[in-house]
């Protein structure tokens, strides 16, 4: 890990982002929705330019997410990991990770993603909300919450934007069967099969905003 005394706060990206910096559970939930490939796409990332937390491949293929998800959840997993990096210890600013760290609330690895120092235009991809919230809501934390300003993709933000690239119905496929996988996803997806789309959008849409708001800007403008 390296010092905040030799890094730059760092500032908002511009639309030509190079990087995404992925937590366990925002993989796991892109994956069992089997949206991995789409995601990356609509963030204009390539799959050799995603780095992940050195816990993702021991959590998201343990025998218990197995159990709970699937083994074509651990397939998705496997196919981005055969390119994906880990983001090393030396990207990773220790006296910002040490304050950011919170048990329960800001967790080992999004204070790991939250802390980190990468050159370029990078993302921080995460589904961890109580973490984003504690994020911009504590003042001591305030150096931290601006340097990933502007930086943080949610799990909502990607299946809204994947829809409007690729239709309603692409989507509702990959999702329906397995709309149970998160809580937000089965509330937006919970009126039945004849449920009209424009109804499920603005549902999510509305669990976007709502986490916009809390965040103080967090949130990449995607």
């Amino acid at each position: 890990m390296t010092t905040a005394s030799n890094i730059s706060t760092g500032s908002p990206p511009s639309p030509e982002i190079t990087l995404c910096l992925c937590d366990n559970d925002w993989i796991i939930k892109i994956a069992v929705f089997a949206l991995i490939k789409d995601a990356l796409k609509v963030l204009g990332v390539q799959q050799a330019h995603v780095k992940v937390l050195g816990t993702c491949r021991a959590v998201t293929c343990s025998s218990g997410k197995v159990e709970k998800y699937g083994r074509s959840m651990v397939q998705e997993v496997e196919a981005l990991l055969k390119q994906a990096a880990v983001l090393a210890d030396a990207e990773i600013d220790t006296e910002l990770f040490s304050r950011a760290f919170t048990p329960n609330k800001i967790t080992d690895g999004e204070a790991q993603l939250f802390s980190a120092h990468i050159d370029g235009k990078y993302l921080v991809a995460t589904d961890d909300k109580r973490a984003m919230v504690e994020l911009a809501r504590r003042p001591d934390l305030a150096d931290i919450h601006q340097r990933n300003a502007g930086r943080v993709v949610c799990m909502e933000q990607i299946v809204v934007a994947v829809v409007d690239q690729k239709g309603f119905d692409y989507v509702d496929k990959k999702i329906r069967p397995v709309c149970w996988a998160d809580d937000k996803i089965l509330q937006a997806w919970a009126g039945g099969k004849g449920q009209e789309s424009k109804e499920t959008m603005k549902v999510m849409r509305g669990h976007i905003d709502e986490l916009r708001q809390a965040t103080n800007g967090l949130l990449y403008p995607l």
